[in-house]
C-alpha cells in the first residue's frame, strides 16, 4: 500500500528522515525544510487539509504530525511524527495513541561540537500570546545583556523584527531549521534558551561531545500575554487537556537527563 507522510512545519520535516514513507507531502511554507533523497510533493495549505482527509478515506498508509484533527481520527494506520515537545508529552501520557510514533528519541549523537560558540535559541512567545510586546522586548534585551557575544537563532514562527533590531550583527539569518543548521556548521558548545523548547532537546541530543545548555525557566507571572502560561489552549481545550509551560520544561529535562554529553544549567528570569 502507498505510504504518505504529511509535513507542515520545520521540526517534523527534520524528523521525517526516520520515516519510511514512499512520498512526503509538504506545505509550500514547509517545503524549504524537506530532506535530501525524499520524493516530495508540495501543496498549498488548503490543498493539504483536503488531501489529508481524502487519503485517510482511501485508506492509504498515512503519517501525520501531532496526531490531531479529523484526518488523524479517520485514518486506519494512526502513525504520528512528533511536531515537538507538546506531542511528546501527549504521547507519553496516553492522550494520543498512535500505532507508530516517530519521536525526538530517535535522534542519535552524531555532530561535532564547536567550542566557544554561543547560540541563543529563540521562541515565539510574543506571536503565540504568552508575552505582551513589552515583556517580549524585555526578555530579548535581558538575553542580549547577559550574553553580548551570543548569536540569536530566531524561532521559525518568530516573525517580528525586534530580534534583528536588538541583536543586529549577532542575528542568524538562514532558511535552515536549527537542527539542519547544526548539521552544516556543528553544534554550538554553549546553548541558551527556554528549557521547554523542542530545539533545546533536539540539539542537545545531536551533540557527540560535551555541550552546556543554560536552560531558561519562565515564571508563571512573567507570562502576561493573552494565552498566559498555557500552550496550545485552543487546540486542547475541547479535549479537557490543560498544559502549561512547566510541563514542557519537565519533558525536555526528562529527555536530556540521560544524555551524558549535556550539562543542563537552570537559569531563572
Amino acid at each position: 500500500m502507498l505510504s504518505l507522510a504529511f509535513i507542515e512545519s520545520s521540526f517534523p520535516a527534520y524528523l521525517s528522515q526516520f520515516s519510511d514513507a514512499d512520498w512526503f507531502i509538504y506545505t509550500t511554507k514547509a517545503s524549504k525544510y524537506s530532506r535530501p533523497n525524499q520524493k516530495v510533493i508540495i501543496v498549498p495549505n488548503f490543498v493539504m487539509r483536503i488531501l489529508k482527509i481524502l487519503c485517510s478515506l482511501l485508506r492509504f498508509d498515512c503519517t501525520f504530525q501531532g496526531g490531531y484533527g479529523l484526518a488523524y481520527k479517520m485514518t486506519a494506520n494512526r502513525s504520528v511524527i512528533s511536531d515537538g515537545i507538546l506531542t511528546e508529552w501527549l504521547y507519553r501520557t496516553g492522550h494520543i495513541k498512535p500505532k507508530k510514533f516517530i519521536s525526538i528519541g530517535r535522534i542519535e549523537p552524531c555532530l561535532p561540537v564547536i567550542e566557544g560558540k554561543q547560540i541563543i535559541v529563540g521562541n515565539n512567545f510574543y506571536e503565540f500570546g504568552n508575552f505582551t510586546l513589552e515583556t517580549y522586548l524585555n526578555y530579548l534585551q535581558q538575553l542580549k545583556l547577559l550574553y553580548p557575544k551570543a548569536f540569536y537563532f530566531p524561532h521559525p514562527k518568530e516573525l517580528s523584527i525586534h530580534p534583528e533590531n536588538i541583536f543586529k550583527e549577532y542575528l542568524i539569518k538562514t532558511d535552515y531549521n536549527i537542527e539542519s543548521y547544526c548539521h552544516k556548521y556543528g553544534v554550538p558548545g554553549h546553548i541558551i534558551g527556554y528549557v521547554g523548547s523542542t530545539a533545546i532537546a533536539s540539539i542537545g541530543k545531536l551533540a557527540n561531545s560535551n555541550v552546556i545548555i543554560e536552560a531558561i525557566k519562565i515564571p508563571e507571572d512573567y507570562c502576561d500575554g493573552p494565552t498566559g502560561n498555557s500552550t496550545d489552549p485552543f487546540l486542547l481545550q475541547s479535549r479537557g487537556i490543560k498544559i502549561d509551560l512547566t510541563i514542557l520544561e519537565e519533558v525536555v529535562e526528562q529527555i536530556l537527563q540521560d544524555v551524558p554529553n549535556v550539562q543542563l544549567l537552570a537559569k531563572y528570569l
